[in-house]
């Protein structure tokens, strides 16, 4: 999708695309995720995680040009959903921490 797509449209209807647009990055990273597994996740995680909190706020900011388009129930879900991807970035980074101070194996500190 261009931008100058979405600067020549109607704002409903940029609104719209531009959600759909980040509704359909979702299941790219989650399936990307569990084919490449655990070692290559992270960096993922964090797309992932970053694709949701665009999507709220595309969903807050064009709220008036969305209307009822977008029902509770579904922004409650994307809430939620949020938070998971919030968990799962910071419990990453943490792993990434314990990684870089543990001690090598086999060697005694």
């Amino acid at each position: 999708m261009t931008s100058q797509l979405l600067v020549e449209m109607p704002a409903e209807g940029a609104a719209r695309l531009l959600t759909l647009s980040l509704l359909e990055q979702l299941p790219q990273y989650a399936s990307a995720t569990g084919l490449l597994g655990p070692q290559h996740a992270s960096r993922y995680a964090a797309g992932y995680g970053a694709t949701v909190r665009r999507l709220r706020a595309s969903l807050a900011l064009y709220a008036d040009a969305l209307g009822d388009g977008i029902p509770r129930k579904a922004r409650r879900r994307l809430r939620a959903l949020q938070q998971a991807a919030e968990r799962l970035y910071r419990a990453d980074v943490q792993l990434a921490w314990c990684a870089r101070h543990a001690p090598a194996p086999g060697r005694a500190e």
